[in-house]
């Protein structure tokens, strides 16, 4: 160090000039004769001969090798909480679906992906006693973004992810929840989107959106997914929803009825509905039950765009739609960025052979984009929450807004649904809160009776001390 080198810097210079760590650290194991300089002459030390550097070997044995050992797995995690309205439920992980699968049972879907180190659930809960969770389904690294309708006869369920969807079966028996079967679907790798699919009447019978702005029939079978061969083609933007139901009997045409075409949940038949960022609503027939079918059985029967709904709206496009277990009654939610949001109501008529959506009532719900929708059970009520955090009721007759919720959620709602009974509703926002609480808001009676009564009991109160 210092000087030029002149000739090639092998390992053994290194270590007799000591112009390296290694040198200069084995000149102290060998012992080499170091002399401190005096005060104004050059330092002077052995040479150090090369027999004498010791280089030592180390053994490496199975038991001192390191295993590089497996990650550790996330782990799903809930704190239940009682609120001024109902519990409330904290999660570790985002969620994105709920369904209310009874009047006190609760399905929770979410994930934050493995590599965030945040588990990916699906959660089968019990209310009836506070919440408490029955079963869960490990989705490992794979975020359930979406969920379909749980088929209360085959007790299936489809949730969807970004690359695929997955049949779930509940089974209460061996108190789990299985994967019957994965299905790869159509993803567009620059710019995937959740995948949504809905299992028709009949439970034989998926139909799941892809990433080409297409639908796919799929035949659900115990233990597979199998694509049936027939395509829904018509929309030039990706889907947005996707919304099943029964072929209503005002529906058959003459060619129908002489091709003796049945309705019912085991119908011929199946009603399909989605909204998509085109801005237009499409209702589609396809078969229910059938394993085979050619596009030749796929038929577009209407839609409807949201200038024709509303002109002065450009900005709305359809997010949501429901279909109504009552006749063919669609229930459609138009919102966009910085846009208002409205709910439609339209009944599906034949007249002839052709059909069309007539629009029965539009409503405003609120100024703010909405970010979660539901219809219950039967039809009577909507529940939806925008992204300011505040829950609204509808009535499904006249979407007129009967109450208005606020100080729930201090952030967007991702996901809601209420009880087959009417009576509860399930909310969750960003902050993986999910909330429980009482469809039905105290009323100003109600809330007039409790000042009262504690005006009374003050009083009684104050007169007991004066007695004294």
């Amino acid at each position: 160090r210092g000087f030029p080198l002149t000739k090639p810097l092998s390992w053994w210079y290194c270590l007799e000039s000591g112009c390296c760590a290694m040198g200069k650290k084995n000149k102290k194991k060998t012992g080499a004769n170091v002399v401190e300089a005096e005060e104004g002459k050059p330092k002077v030390q052995n040479s150090l001969k090369i027999s004498e550097v010791q280089t030592p070997v180390v053994e490496l044995s199975d038991a001192t090798v390191a295993t590089k050992k497996p990650p550790k797995k996330p782990e799903a995690k809930c704190v239940v909480q009682q609120g001024p309205l109902g519990e409330i439920v904290t999660f570790n992980y985002p969620v994105y679906g709920v369904h209310w699968s009874g009047k006190d049972k609760l399905c929770i879907g979410g994930g934050g992906g493995g590599k965030y180190g945040m588990a990916n659930r699906l959660v089968l809960a019990s209310t009836k006693k506070g919440f408490q969770t029955m079963m869960e389904f490990d989705s490992e690294q794979k975020t359930v973004w979406s969920m379909g309708t749980l088929h209360t006869p085959s007790k299936t369920l489809i949730v969807g992810h970004m690359d695929s969807i997955t049949l779930l079966k509940f089974e209460h028996a061996k108190n789990k929840i299985s994967r019957a079967a994965n299905l790869p679907v159509q993803t567009n790798e620059k710019d995937p989107s959740k995948k949504f699919a809905a299992i028709t009447p009949s439970g034989r019978i998926a139909v799941v959106a892809q990433d080409d702005n297409s639908l796919t029939c799929v035949c659900v079978k115990d233990d597979a997914l199998v694509p049936r061969g027939d395509v829904l083609k018509g929309h030039k933007d990706r889907i947005t929803d996707v919304s099943a139901t029964v072929y209503a009997k005002s529906l058959r045409t003459k060619a129908d009825q002489s091709a003796g075409v049945q309705v019912g949940g085991e119908g011929t038949y199946a009603l399909i509905a989605t909204a998509s960022e085109d801005r237009t609503l499409k209702v589609w027939r396809v078969l229910n039950t059938a394993d085979k079918a050619d596009m030749k059985e796929v038929k577009e029967l209407c839609s409807v765009a949201t200038a024709n709904v509303r002109k002065d709206t450009p900005k709305c496009l359809f997010k949501f739609c429901r279909w109504s277990p009552r006749d063919a009654v669609l229930y459609a939610l138009s919102t966009g960025s910085g846009s208002h949001s409205y709910i439609t109501k339209f009944a599906v008529e034949r007249t002839g052979e052709s059909f069309n959506l007539l629009q029965q009532v539009h409503k405003k719900i609120t100024n703010e984009a909405v970010c979660a929708f539901s219809l219950s059970f039967d039809g009577t009520i909507i529940v939806c929450a925008d992204n300011e955090g505040l829950v609204y009721v509808v009535d499904a007759t006249t979407l007129a807004v009967r109450t208005r919720r606020t100080g729930l959620h201090d952030c967007p709602v991702t996901a809601i649904d209420i009880s087959r009974n009417n009576q509860m509703i399930a909310s969750v926002d960003l902050d993986c809160v999910m909330k429980l609480y009482a469809c039905k808001a105290p009323g100003a009676g109600a809330k007039m009776y409790a000042v009262a009564a504690l005006v009374v009991a003050l009083i009684a109160i104050l007169a007991y001390f004066l007695l004294q």
